[in-house]
């Protein structure tokens, strides 16, 4: 099978599941790793190219705290 009915197979599966450590649902069952955070990885997933979002992070945590 090939094209637009092929595509139907791919939602079979669940892939990603709720990270118990970030809470985002970005767990792959199959790699057991989370995308977002790097879990189970002692350090927090990061890369210089994705700073924006870091900043971004800390913003929001220190505007909460206030």
């Amino acid at each position: 099978m090939k094209g637009t009915p092929s595509r139907g197979r791919h939602s079979r599966h669940v892939v990603h599941i709720v990270c118990r450590r970030c809470g985002h649902k970005s767990y792959n069952i199959r790699k057991k790793r989370c995308s977002y955070c790097g879990y189970p990885d002692p350090k927090w997933r990061k890369y210089s190219w994705s700073r924006v979002g870091g900043r971004a992070r800390s913003i929001l945590i220190t505007d909460s705290t206030r």
